[in-house]
């Protein structure tokens, strides 16, 4: 009763699909894939993979979008860092324009003694406060994206259109000056906006890469380590052209834009218009249900099922209410905070800044390494907690010792190497968590789920800074706000008081099972 269906953009000509997330192609399908394999793919995969993981691949799908994928995840660590030199440029210029507007006033002011102000706020809150309103719409916005991934063909048309889009965003942020900084804000917060979306869509492609989940396992962990080469390669570029140069925090921020564009494009253009593959949509939009609405009403069912006082996961429930308050994945909400932290209260340039962003990217190795080590010794919610101690930790530490320009060199050592390894550590272990307590063949059902799920409240901490800073408190408070986030994500991971018992369960349900209404088909974020 598995009917056979026309799939000529999966690379082959015919394809057998199953309902859900399994996809088999003939072998005349197989055959296609490999003619189709770019020149590009077959020079670099063998040697970030391995020649016998590119066989696997071709067997089963063509390392087209392998290579892709790995390019994709290049492109965005330049992307992605090149807006945090930005941001530190643009807290500055804020800064000086509110200043100058104070001294054209005369010094007329309110009379409550308050700082100078920028759009009614304190120029150090502004990437705080666009942090939390890119969290907020990415969280209201993500159902929507989802629904369009699983029920439209659109899938390959968003990936390629959001990738143009951060793209020429980013260029256009080259011209960042003391006149256009209003406007550079406003397209950072879009670009922000924009790589959620794009990540949620190259996501969709990643489970069908391979079946086999010991490959699918390497090849994340290879696209990790391209990914920290590149970015290790384009902060070392960076730093040495600004050193050369002489440059001073707003010439940093330009040239990390003119290198990650030149970076970026030629990887994203040739990977969405070469070897990604367009998608035919998964499934057909249950009767009645509009596109707008359909990923809300089935993240709502999912969501009434597992926290529901009946769910047959009381531990999942408890760990979807652990990521309420945790770090969410991407965790771009606390490099607002540390961009603002490092510029406002250490007085750091950007030269500085992407020096101690280095730093950071090194000791997320020793991260990395840590979570496996604690998972296997002991199991992956331990090794969360622990995390999570690490962290809360290493805040209160920052808050206390880090009390101005004169400590700087703390900044460097300790504690870029302790931010390092807690972000290196966390989310590894967050996902090896999320895994472990869902039932077997779940994963794809429920991965909407955990990114939603680590968006939602994903906007207090930026807020809390902020408030804290409007207020006229110290940063050094703004920092430690985010321990209380944390110290309720460890209080509440407490009440998952037997592991084994927690994986049981999840292995007891049966994967016929379905986890949400039956009515409501899965959404993959």
């Amino acid at each position: 009763n598995k009917p056979i269906i026309k799939c000529p953009t999966m690379g082959g000509r015919n394809a057998k699909r199953h309902y859900g997330s399994t996809v088999e192609l003939d072998s005349q399908a197989v055959s296609d894939d490999k003619a189709e394999i770019s020149s590009i793919a077959k020079f670099f995969l063998p040697r970030l993979l391995g020649s016998h993981a590119v066989d696997r691949a071709e067997n089963e799908r063509g390392s087209g979008e392998v290579a892709a994928w790995a390019m994709d995840s290049a492109a965005k660590g330049p992307l992605n860092l090149s807006g945090a030199f930005l941001g530190s440029a643009l807290l500055i210029l804020a800064t000086e324009d509110a200043a100058s507007q104070t001294e054209g006033s005369d010094g007329d002011g309110d009379g409550d003694g308050d700082a100078p102000r920028v759009y009614g706020l304190r120029p150090s809150s502004l990437l705080t406060v666009s942090s939390v309103f890119v969290t907020l719409a990415a969280a209201v916005s993500m159902p929507l994206f989802g629904a369009i991934v699983d029920y439209t063909p659109h899938r390959k048309a968003i990936g390629l259109s959001t990738a143009v889009a951060i793209v020429l965003l980013n260029g256009a942020q080259t011209f960042v000056s003391s006149s256009t900084w209003p406007l550079m804000l406003l397209l950072l917060a879009i670009s922000n906006f924009l790589f959620t979306i794009h990540s949620t869509v190259v996501l969709a492609y990643l489970p069908d890469l391979t079946k086999d989940e010991n490959v699918l396992a390497e090849y994340t962990s290879w696209f990790s380590i391209v990914h920290f080469l590149v970015v290790s390669a384009y902060v070392i570029v960076v730093i040495l052209v600004t050193a050369f140069a002489g440059g001073d925090t707003l010439y940093t921020a330009r040239m990390s834009h003119v290198l990650s564009f030149s970076v970026a494009t030629p990887l994203l253009c040739y990977a969405w218009t070469r070897l990604f593959r367009p998608r035919p949509a998964l499934h057909d939009l249950p009767p009645g249900k509009r596109l707008l609405t359909a990923g809300f009403a089935e993240l709502a069912a999912t969501s009434k099922r597992i926290l529901g006082r009946g769910t047959p996961l009381p531990y999942l429930r408890v760990f979807m209410i652990v990521l309420l308050f945790s770090p969410d994945a991407g965790s771009g909400n606390y490099i607002s905070i540390f961009i603002t932290f490092m510029t406002e209260q250490m007085k750091m340039a950007g030269g500085e800044i992407g020096l101690v962003t280095f730093f950071i990217l090194l000791s997320s190795i020793p991260g990395s390494f840590l979570s496996t080590y604690l998972c296997k010794r002991f199991n992956a919610l331990v090794s969360f907690k622990l995390c999570l101690v690490w962290w809360i930790v290493t805040n209160a530490l920052a808050s206390w010792l880090l009390s101005g320009p004169d400590r700087t060199h703390l900044v460097y050592f300790p504690f870029a190497f302790m931010w390092g390894v807690q972000f290196g550590w966390l989310f590894p272990s967050q996902r090896v968590l999320f895994c472990t307590l869902i039932p077997p063949g779940k994963e794809t059902e429920l991965m909407g789920m955990f990114s939603f799920f680590g968006q939602i409240l994903g906007w207090v901490a930026p807020l809390l800074f902020s408030w804290i800073n409007e207020m006229g408190f110290s940063l050094r408070l703004g920092m430690l706000s985010s321990d209380v986030l944390l110290l309720t994500a460890l209080v509440v991971s407490a009440f998952i008081d037997d592991y084994d018992l927690a994986v049981r369960q999840a292995k007891a349900l049966p994967e016929s099972e379905s986890i949400r209404n039956e009515e409501v088909i899965n959404l993959r974020c």
